[in-house]
């Protein structure tokens, strides 16, 4: 994913996230405030907050600030929970894709997870 200033934002499967900015890598993991290193997908705003999504099915807001807050989804207490895919929409809603279907969140002015929408068949239904 490329941010608004050109810095490039990878997951990794191990090694927690990076961004590449002026040939410089900077690295976040768990000892930075992750709640986990294996990383699948990830998304951004204009404000340059990024949000990465765990193996877990946690979403790790990393603020402009270098700060770390853990959005706890719901998911991480379901099996095959993974987050695969991310997207915010015009809305302010984080759309999460997982292993086990499609589940978007409203996020508020201070990213608190509000109005938590699944289909009545998520645990069936595999997107």
């Amino acid at each position: 994913m490329q941010d608004k200033e050109g810095n490039l934002w990878m997951t990794t499967l191990g090694e927690g996230v990076c961004m590449l900015s002026n040939n410089k890598v900077l690295t976040y993991k768990e000892n930075d405030g992750l709640s986990g290193s294996d990383l699948y997908a990830i998304t951004g705003d204009a404000k340059r907050n990024i949000f990465v999504g765990t193996q877990d099915g946690r979403v790790n807001y990393l603020r402009p600030n270098g700060s770390i807050q853990v959005l706890e989804t719901g998911l991480e207490e379901r099996r095959y929970n993974r987050i695969l895919a991310m997207e915010l929409d015009s809305k302010n809603n984080l759309w999460v894709g997982s292993d086990i279907g499609l589940v978007s969140f409203g996020i508020d002015k201070d990213f608190n997870i509000q109005n938590v929408k699944a289909d009545s068949n998520y645990e069936r239904r595999r997107t």
